[in-house]
């Protein structure tokens, strides 16, 4: 089975993102199944402001979504977004018929499934803004147990990798307020936090886990393998209608996108 595994960072083209690219590679594998390959890749340009951009956001998505379609074109079996704003979350459904697995909606819902309820670990209020209206669109705000967002800078972010005190400790203040309002389980609202906690091997607060969110993308991603194989595949009816192969092709000749 091969796995594309797309960030929404610009890993591969900006020096700035390699310890996070390294550590992503490194785990990801590290957790697929013996006869599973997990490629990861990133976008071709980025710009800082992303993260409470919607234009920027609009920009990214549109790569994204081309990379969906490459991907399919390459002869993976299944295309991964690892972004917690699940980019291209209807059109990348219309435009591939390969499995698609997306970080926030795939860890919502295990977090529903293993624990009463949850709560998120978001390093800006912008992220957990934008994450609250996923929960909800996933039907899963039931299980929200609210807490507090914290401040950190992507450029703090990164240097977790190398000195991830500093994060660690903003991390447990949040999530212990969580624990405190009756979280079981505790979801990190940037898979980028997620990968400095694993490195750190910081799994839980007061006995209540942090979920892997790049793991559980990966082991969903084989999931949703294995029940295709086994004929159990998407709707394609309503939101998750496809188009043709002919109507994509045609479109795609109209915008000039090669």
């Amino acid at each position: 089975m091969q796995i594309w595994y797309q960030s929404s960072t610009s890993m591969g083209s900006d020096p700035m993102w390699v310890p996070y690219q390294e550590s992503l590679k490194r785990h990801v594998q590290k957790v697929a199944r013996p006869d599973t390959k997990v490629e990861v890749h990133g976008v071709k340009v980025s710009h800082p402001l992303v993260e409470r951009s919607s234009y920027v956001q609009y920009l990214n998505r549109a790569q994204i979504i081309n990379n969906a379609i490459t991907a399919e074109g390459e002869g993976f079996d299944v295309f991964c977004v690892g972004c917690t704003l699940d980019p291209g979350f209807y059109e990348i459904r219309e435009v591939v018929s390969i499995p698609v697995a997306f970080l926030s909606e795939s860890c919502f819902h295990l977090a529903s499934i293993l624990a009463d309820k949850f709560s998120l670990l978001a390093h800006s209020e912008k992220t957990l803004l934008s994450l609250m209206q996923k929960m909800k669109q996933y039907g899963v705000e039931g299980r929200y147990v609210p807490c507090p967002a914290f401040t950190i800078s992507m450029p703090d972010l990164i240097n977790g990798f190398s000195h991830p005190e500093p994060v660690i400790d903003v991390v447990k203040q949040a999530g212990r307020e969580a624990v405190e309002n009756g979280a079981g389980m505790l979801v990190t609202g940037c898979n980028i936090l997620n990968m400095v906690l694993v490195d750190a091997s910081f799994r839980e607060i007061d006995g209540v886990p942090i979920m892997d969110t790049a793991g559980a993308l990966v082991k969903v991603a084989e999931l949703m393998f294995d029940l295709k194989q086994a004929g159990i595949s998407r709707s394609k009816a309503g939101a998750y209608t496809p188009l043709s192969r002919e109507e994509l092709a045609a479109i795609r000749e109209v915008y000039g996108i090669d």
